[in-house]
């Protein structure tokens, strides 16, 4: 999400052994309809993206978990010889 870059200009840091780049830059990157869109962020702003990307990532693992529990359940269910006809719940 941090970028370092150089700017080419002779004689700058940037360009020196060893290279100091510029920066760092905040970056958000996404892909919409097939094409990447980018857009800078200030310090703060790259604070609240990180914790929102690490929610999103957080909640990814547990529907990836829950998707294998349910999967795991569904197979054991199946060889157990689940009733051919599902219990009704109780209308009322």
């Amino acid at each position: 999400m941090s970028r370092y870059t150089s700017c080419g200009k002779p004689g700058c840091r940037c360009q020196a052994d060893p290279p100091q780049r510029h920066g760092p830059y905040y970056q958000w990157s996404r892909a919409v309809a097939g094409k990447t869109i980018s857009r800078r962020l200030n310090e703060t702003e790259a604070e609240l993206y990180r914790s929102w990307i690490a929610n999103r990532r957080r909640i990814e693992q547990l529907i990836a978990q829950m998707e294998r529990t349910s999967a795991d359940a569904g197979e054991l269910l199946l060889h157990q010889g689940a009733p051919t006809n599902p219990p009704r719940t109780a209308s009322r």
